[in-house]
């Protein structure tokens, strides 16, 4: 159901609602049916989670994917101005990703005659070398975890830091104090 609705909303966005009404359904049918009718399931572990995981990871690729085709088909989203003249937003680029989709994939070249469509080409394609680069070589992980840990060993560093531990930046005899005022 998932790729269903990642498939087809960026033409009917309408497809986002139902697949929340969808979903709504779908939680307290099985609630009921789990706690009222079926037995008890057999334990999973989480790889059968993370598997989950990783195929709907999938679906924003597919949704990218099959919105450009929905988005750039001149016939629904015209291109040109009130006057009829047409918009110019990089028309090097607009022509060779044209022919780059008509190499490729086999789309008529006229598609990405359109500022959107280019914009969204453009858009789409640094998303899959992100998206691609993280899924095959955890790259952006990686170096998401060495910003944090370089940021954390600047904060540790500087004057005046406080750490979530109360009691270690607390005299010995203000916690004695305190704690013989507790017991009272």
């Amino acid at each position: 159901m998932v790729y269903i609705v990642m498939t087809f909303s960026s033409a009917m966005p309408i497809m986002y609602g139902a697949g929340c009404l969808l979903f709504f359904a779908m939680y307290w049918s099985d609630k009921i049916l789990f706690l009222r009718h079926y037995k008890k399931p057999p334990k999973y572990g989480l790889e059968l989670a993370s598997r989950g995981l990783k195929i709907l990871e999938w679906s924003i690729p597919v949704h990218f994917f099959f919105g450009l085709f929905m988005l750039t088909n001149p016939e629904i989203f015209n291109a040109e101005g009130e006057k009829g003249t047409s918009i110019n937003f990089l028309p090097s680029l607009r022509r060779g990703s044209g022919e780059f989709m008509n190499f490729w994939f086999g789309m008529r070249e006229d598609r990405f005659n359109t500022s959107h469509g280019t914009a969204y080409l453009i858009g789409v394609f640094f998303f899959m070398i992100f998206f691609l680069l993280e899924q095959f070589l955890g790259i952006c992980t990686r170096l998401n975890g060495a910003v944090c840990q370089v940021m954390k060993h600047r904060v540790e560093e500087s004057k005046g830091f406080i750490s979530n531990n109360i009691f270690k930046h607390i005299a010995a005899e203000d916690l004695t104090f305190a704690y013989t005022d507790a017991m009272r």
